[in-house]
């Protein structure tokens, strides 16, 4: 149950959209050789998080960005 409201929540706060545009930069990332060996290079979240943010007009920091990217690899 309590997935249930993490589903719930993760729906309202990424919309399709936003999250569509999320997976966009990190595939950019990826693409400019910022993931070796399937990890992102330190200092990349920033630039992740500053190109997402730019974009949404939102204020999402490295760590809710990082948590929604480890939900979608579950």
């Amino acid at each position: 149950m309590e997935n249930a409201t993490t589903d719930t929540e993760d729906r309202m706060l990424w919309p399709a959209a936003v999250e569509k545009h999320f997976i966009d930069v990190l595939l950019e990332n990826e693409a400019k050789g910022n993931m070796p060996q399937g990890v992102f290079k330190i200092g990349t979240w920033t630039t992740v998080m500053n190109e997402f943010n730019k974009y949404t007009n939102k204020n999402y920091n490295k760590t809710q960005l990082t948590q929604k990217y480890q939900r979608m690899k579950d």
